[in-house]
């Protein structure tokens, strides 16, 4: 009762800051217009500067800022200053129209300034690429409010364990920041917004991908598929580090999606945890950190095409001779988030030793095996099925095939010719657009959903095969499926308010008003380490790593090309993504933070303490002796790899202890008590 009642005065005083007078202004429609301006600005390569009074000449660039007044038949642009200061707009028209220089594909432009800081746009034809996105709705302007409902999720989670409790409580705080305190409009908001999150077909797929290999894996203990996999792995698994380094390894092999990676490794690996010793936490550590670092990171993953996308648009506004994928690829070396999180993994899996609350779980797994009383589910008895293994591998493989003949049929819509073995074409595989298939659109989450129903379906029909009568009747494989639903529903509940809150949270503009807080003019050297910390932020708060890149890759490159040269473009570019999958790896309210959880069968709030440790370690090398030195000039990737990692080994070494009390036999785990499955 007590963290209940902490949690509703969290809350009261959320609610009751909401209220404070004079701290939140409206923006009227001229200020919604003005901001939508500003970010053409950004899209078209416009200028942003300080100057002196007085006139100034400027030369805009790029290949989309001719295109659209040949196809209205007019060459004369006219040009608009716009002002923004103290929330007021002001805008001036050139002296006369100025000519577009087709064959130079820039537009020079003469202004004569008042203020010493302000915006130039291109005015009544509005010259912008097709991509560029300018609505800007009027209403309330984000401000420090905007902080106030994912903190308030993230403390009610963190110091409460109250993980349901603080969402929604957050979620309706969001809703009242985003209707500026007006109770009536906070609850039309909040269903608008709870439609939109809920009943999209991405969402929808996303669930019927999760509790499809949920419903698969209830099946496969009550046919014997479970236990045959146990069996399986266990004539190689001798030991709690077997285990693990089993439970990674099959999450690397999984590299190509996130979600894929969560479900399956976790939904099929925690008996194997648990005969051996490992706790369910270092488990859901283990399937996190190997499902958004490495699909985020991998050159073939469901992430590339949205990664890639936002980096080419910005190659291209900016006049770069890069295409979004080479971008990509010169900032591999500078992905050193992403690579030191998955060193960490097998450094923690083979040492034997754990660093904070992990070292104690890891304990306690392992006391609970040494005394008997380790859980012993998917192994032979009286009562239990005979182990077949087939009944686990073949549901599992005909998901995997499902999912990659589903993208092959995507790219084969589109028109692609398909190269199964070479790195090209399966990267034109997976960034195939989205393609039309009768009642579905193919796209990530229906590829995966549709996949997960072939697999349940074949895992239904093996059961439904058994020898064993009472595996064959539906009503038992039905409360099979129904109590492994249950397990899981209270993070199922988890991942659908996750969503409604990050869509409030967009609404809200929380990352707009962090990125404009943290995101001032600095010196050009501590750029990467400051865009790294700035993601890191807005994606820790926000839960969403996808909605940060998105956020700022169009506002930190175009500065960075400003302020530096490419190679300060190419390592923003790299502490962009790995800053945003930090916060993705790690924030409570991550989709795949859930779902490592809900997947592992660990509770949220154990696995986001244990884990964040790990992830903080990882991120801290990653700054200071990566992004940090990185942008001042002092050395680059092929010195800051090996360095970050000899850093990382040493320090975790250093804040770590054996996990086995008896130090000297750093992997004595003692057998299992029980017969192996025969």
């Amino acid at each position: 009762m007590k963290p209940k009642i902490a949690a509703f005065g969290l809350g009261l005083l959320c609610l009751i800051a909401l209220y404070v007078p004079g701290a939140r202004t409206q923006r009227t429609e001229a200020q919604a217009e003005a901001k939508a301006l500003d970010r053409l600005v950004h899209l078209t390569r416009s200028t942003e500067t300080q100057v002196g009074k007085g006139k100034h000449r400027f030369r805009l660039e790029g290949p989309n800022l001719c295109r659209k007044a040949e196809a209205e038949g007019d060459s004369k642009l006219t040009v608009r200053v716009v002002k923004i200061w103290n929330q007021t707009v002001s805008a001036y028209a050139a002296e006369e129209p100025i000519g577009c220089n087709y064959d130079l594909q820039s537009l020079p432009i003469a202004a004569d300034s008042t203020d010493t800081h302000f915006r130039l746009h291109l005015g009544e034809i509005g010259i912008a690429p097709a991509w560029a996105s300018s609505k800007v709705n009027a209403g309330p302007i984000p401000d420090w409010r905007s902080l106030l409902h994912p903190l308030l999720a993230i403390l009610i989670a963190v110091l409460f364990s109250r993980v349901v409790l603080g969402l929604g409580l957050a979620i309706l705080l969001g809703a009242l920041v985003a209707s500026d305190g007006a109770p009536v409009s906070a609850i039309m908001l909040l269903f608008t917004e709870a439609k939109g999150a809920l009943f999209s077909q991405w969402s929808g797929w996303i669930l019927v991908f999760t509790c499809s290999l949920i419903a698969m894996v209830s099946l496969m203990r009550l046919n014997g598929g479970m236990a045959g996999l146990v069996h399986l792995l266990s004539r190689r698994v001798q030991s709690r580090r077997d285990a693990e380094t089993a439970t990674a390894t099959l999450g690397f092999g999984l590299f190509f999606d996130d979600y894929a990676n969560t479900v399956v490794v976790g939904s099929t690996m925690g008996s194997v945890s648990d005969r051996f010793g490992s706790s369910r936490a270092k488990l859901a550590y283990i399937v996190d950190s190997t499902s958004a670092p490495l699909a985020g990171f991998a050159l073939l993953s469901t992430w590339i095409g949205y990664e890639v996308g936002l980096l080419g648009s910005q190659c291209q506004a900016l006049g770069l001779d890069l295409n979004g994928y080479a971008l990509f690829l010169e900032s591999l070396g500078f992905r050193l988030y992403c690579l030191l999180a998955l060193i960490l993994v097998w450094v923690s899996v083979r040492s034997g030793r754990e660093m904070g609350p992990m070292l104690s779980a890891q304990r306690a797994a392992f006391k609970n095996v040494a005394s008997g009383k380790g859980a012993e589910l998917e192994t032979t008895g009286a009562n239990s099925p005979s182990p077949q293994v087939s009944r686990a591998l073949l549901p599992l493989a005909v998901t995997f095939m499902g999912i990659l003949s589903l993208f092959v049929y995507k790219a084969v819509l589109a028109g692609i010719d398909v190269h199964l073995f070479s790195l090209r074409g399966l990267r034109e595989i997976l960034m195939a657009d989205d393609q039309s298939l009768g009642f579905v659109t193919l796209d990530i989450a229906s590829i995966l959903g549709l996949s997960g129903l072939f697999g349940l379906i074949l895992s239904i029909l093996l059961t439904s095969a058994s020898k064993q009568p009472n595996q064959r009747q539906l009503r038992t494989q039905i409360r099979a499926i129904a109590d492994g639903l249950k397990e899981v529903r209270p993070a199922i509940e988890i991942l659908l308010l996750a969503w409604v809150l990050g869509a409030m949270t967009s609404t809200v503009g929380t990352g707009a008003y962090l990125e404009a807080l943290l995101g001032d003019t600095i010196h050009p050297g501590l750029l990467p380490a400051v865009t790294f910390l700035l993601a890191a932020t807005i994606a820790f708060s926000t839960g969403t790593s996808f909605g940060t890149m998105g956020i700022l890759i169009p506002i930190i490159l175009p500065l960075a090309a400003g302020i530096g040269d490419i190679s300060l473009l190419i390592i923003c570019s790299a502490a962009i993504l790995d800053g945003a999958i930090f916060g993705d790896h790690c924030s409570p309210l991550s989709d795949t933070t859930i779902l490592s959880s809900l997947a592992s069968q660990c509770p949220l709030d154990e696995h986001v303490r244990t884990q964040i440790p790990y992830a903080l370690l990882a991120m801290a090398v990653a700054l200071c002796v990566g992004y940090l030195p990185a942008g001042m000039g002092w050395y680059g990737p092929w010195v800051a790899i090996p360095l970050g990692t000899l850093v990382l080994i040493g320090s975790y070494w250093f804040f770590s202890q054996p996990v086995e009390i008896d130090a000297s036999k750093p992997d004595a785990t003692p057998e299992p008590t029980g017969s192996h499955p025969t």
